[in-house]
């Protein structure tokens, strides 16, 4: 019972802390496009509206932000957010773009599942890489974190807690090589690789975003092995 008491009491602390607790850049769409701490600067909008404390996008619509006052190597990214066509048999749908639009490589939803682009196809020998879990759906929420170290290269990506991607980015793909970061908007290199959708927030942190997440994990680990044993 204590046991129990222990792992719920646990739930509820996760549960309690915000997503985007340590960020040191946070764009939450209180009415605006604004960094709500006042240290980066404010999210360009290509279309869509700040609504009802979202960013609201139609097709090939996103946000584009200056990262010059970041860094381009090794980073800590949080973004929330819904696609609504997405899902078995819906192709890709770009969400990072690193290159300013120029080039195919990038952080896709392809299909029901996250996949990076290492290597476009009309580019050299084509390089994917799949996440092994099915997680997007139509207008289903999701909370994507996706971090780099520059010392090691290693660029890992985490839907609701639960890590998807992690590999070394020896070609430095996963770098932001122009001064703008682009989300949710597809390169000029190809057609129709986007999705109308919905961002409730994007936060960049100077610590990992969210420190929760791994607690959530290994909460939610205990309970399913508690209840295996029970079993």
């Amino acid at each position: 019972m204590e046991f129990a008491n222990l792992q719920y009491a646990l739930l509820a602390a996760v549960f309690a802390l915000p997503l985007h607790a340590g960020a040191a850049s946070l764009y939450d769409f209180n009415g605006n496009l604004d960094d709500s701490f006042a240290n980066g600067p404010a999210l360009v909008a290509n279309g869509g509206s700040v609504s009802a404390g979202a960013y609201v996008f139609g097709p090939n619509q996103g946000l584009s932000l200056n990262w010059s006052s970041f860094d381009a190597a090794s980073y800590d990214i949080t973004l929330q957010f819904s696609f609504t066509t997405t899902g078995a048999g819906a192709s890709w749908r770009k969400i990072v773009d690193y290159n300013g639009r120029d080039t195919d490589e990038g952080l896709y939803a392809f299909d029901d599942h996250l996949q990076f682009v290492e290597t476009a196809s009309n580019t050299g020998p084509e390089v994917l890489i799949n996440a092994p879990f099915a997680t997007f759906a139509p207008d289903q929420t999701l909370t994507l974190r996706i971090t780099r170290d520059a010392g090691t290269k290693v660029f890992s990506a985490y839907i609701n807690g639960a890590q998807h991607l992690s590999f070394v980015d020896s070609n430095e793909r996963a770098v932001f090589t122009t001064p703008f970061a682009n989300f949710f908007l597809d390169d000029i290199d190809t057609s129709g690789e986007f999705s109308a959708g919905r961002a409730d927030f994007i936060a960049i942190g100077a610590v990992p975003v969210p420190a929760a997440l791994p607690l959530l994990g290994s909460a939610l680990g205990l309970l399913g092995w508690r209840n295996r044993r029970r079993h």
